[in-house]
């Protein structure tokens, strides 16, 4: 398993690092698929490609988006991290199979193309 965040770390995150986000003037509905349109694991990586995988911010985003939001369960809608909700759930106390899986590296299994699990 990769990196662990714990809530006390999410909670030392400053919220300014939006400022800084590659996403940061894009309209809110980039990140919200339309309903009955395409399906959230399709609109994440679209918004992957377009804002997230040059985003400095990335780490803080989803340490934020699963830990760090006033809802201590994390944000329950929207893409952010270039992951949807289900998989920010799944992968939030592992940073580094999250970046991957958000990036396409790995499915949303955890797993390279292979099929096989980051520690083999």
């Amino acid at each position: 398993m990769g990196l662990s965040i714990t809530a006390f770390q999410a909670e030392e995150i400053n919220h300014d690092w939006r400022d800084d986000a590659a996403c940061r003037e894009a309209p809110k509905e980039h990140f919200f698929p339309e309903r009955g349109g395409m399906g959230w694991v399709v609109h994440a990586d679209q918004v992957w490609k377009k804002y997230c995988q040059r985003c400095p911010v990335w780490e803080e985003c989803f340490i934020y988006s699963t830990k760090g939001s006033p809802n201590t369960e994390g944000e329950q809608y929207g893409v952010w991290a270039g992951l949807s909700p289900t998989l920010r759930r799944k992968f939030r106390d592992d940073i580094d199979t999250a970046r991957k899986v958000a990036s396409g590296e790995f499915n949303i299994y955890g797993q390279d193309k292979g099929g096989n699990n980051e520690k083999g």
